[in-house]
């Protein structure tokens, strides 16, 4: 339950903060880079009375148990309860896009059947402190979505794979 401006409470639903990663580089940026932002006091610790809010990692089980003794890691779960879902790394050769896909497939499926407000984020994403707490209001006012995120890519970087898949 959360707190309305009336005195009465009103029922939001559960957060459910989705990253789906593989690979050293790119769990480093999100323990570092994201979940540091998230942990800011005006992100997810203004939830963390919530414990229906969840962090879904979406990831292979190496990544998972790499960051289980992770600093952030574990002052992450003081706040909130992490949800891992397990991700094969693609396979050589194969579309990172198409798994990246997967893989939010999987979780969005999971915080839909939660009942859930699904929060995309990347690992290397940072969010300035309160970014959360707007939400939370955002979503108590009833607003559905309140947060699209633009990635910003290199074209060079991606130039090299949409060219070879046509």
């Amino acid at each position: 339950f959360t707190p309305c401006c009336g005195g009465h409470e009103v029922m939001t639903p559960p957060f459910y903060f989705i990253v789906t990663f593989w690979g050293e580089e790119h769990r480093e940026y999100f323990l570092k880079l994201c979940l540091s932002s998230l942990l800011s006091p005006g992100n997810i610790p203004v939830i963390a009375d919530d414990k229906r809010a969840r962090m879904v990692i979406v990831t292979p089980e190496e990544d998972w148990k790499a960051m289980q003794d992770d600093k952030t890691f574990v002052l992450m779960k003081r706040y909130i309860e992490p949800l891992f879902i397990d991700l094969p790394p693609p396979k050589k050769g194969a579309s990172k896009m198409l798994s990246m896909s997967a893989g939010h497939r999987l979780a969005s499926m999971c915080a839909y059947e939660n009942k859930a407000l699904g929060v995309f984020v990347t690992p290397d994403l940072v969010l300035s402190d309160g970014t959360v707490r707007t939400l939370h209001r955002l979503a108590q006012e009833g607003r559905k979505v309140v947060l699209c995120s633009a990635v910003r890519f290199s074209w060079e970087g991606c130039k090299p794979e949409i060219k070879a898949m046509g």
